[in-house]
Parts: C-alpha cells; sequence; structure tokens
C-alpha cells in the first residue's frame, strides 16, 4: 500500500487551487484494491516498509498515506536510484503533520514577516 501511494500519489494530489481541472482518480490507489488489508488490525511487519506512518488498522494506514500523497503537496521520488534517498524523502514526508498546513492567515502574516529588500537605503 505505502509503495503504491509513494508511486502514484502526486498523480491523485489537489494540486490545482483553482479547480479548474478535475482530480485524476488513479486506479491503482483504489480503496479496493486493499480491501483485504483495510479491515484488520495491523501487525509490526505490516508496518516494516512504512518509515513513519503510525497506524493501528489497514484503514487508518490508507488514510493517513492518502492524507500524505493525496493532499496539497505532490511527492514524486520513486525515480530516484539512491534507496537512501527514497528513504529519507519517504521519512520527510510521512513525518510531516497536518498542522503543517499553510492556513490563509499564514499568509497574510509570510508577507509583514520578510524582511526588507537589501536594495532599500
Amino acid at each position: 500500500m505505502a509503495t503504491a501511494f509513494r508511486q502514484y500519489g502526486h498523480l491523485q494530489a489537489e494540486l490545482d487551487p483553482l479547480q479548474l481541472q478535475p482530480r485524476t482518480a488513479v486506479a491503482s490507489l483504489a480503496m479496493e484494491n486493499f480491501h483485504p488489508l483495510l479491515d484488520r488490525s495491523l501487525v509490526a511487519a505490516d508496518l516494516a516498509r512504512v518509515v513513519a506512518v503510525s497506524a493501528a488498522t489497514g484503514q487508518q494506514l490508507y488514510d493517513e498515506l492518502h492524507r500524505v500523497y493525496c493532499r496539497k503537496t505532490g511527492f514524486e521520488f520513486e525515480h530516484l536510484t539512491s534507496r537512501e534517498e527514497k528513504t529519507w524523502l519517504a521519512r520527510a514526508a510521512e513525518t510531516a503533520t497536518s498542522t503543517n498546513d499553510v492556513t490563509p492567515a499564514d499568509l497574510r502574516n509570510a508577507y509583514s514577516s520578510m524582511p526588507s529588500p537589501c536594495y532599500q537605503q
């Protein structure tokens, strides 16, 4: 499941802020593909390949991977040849929490917290 989201999640990410194009449904990420896993509790062996996602059930794992890979930031790193780089990027993506979402207030405050340009004297 984690491999599918790491490979194809960016294709289903919410990357159109104006929502002019419909989001693409990616067949590889359909819940039906993971049905046997969704209804049961997970054990350590199930999570061995999931770097940093915590979940007690298959449904929680699916929901968390969907949140990480199919929201407003798309992560695409499966094309890399270095296993170490892939692992690092997966860990970075999967440990980001929903509190990292940028709110409109954050955007308004970001401008006021920027340093003045160097060319102004």
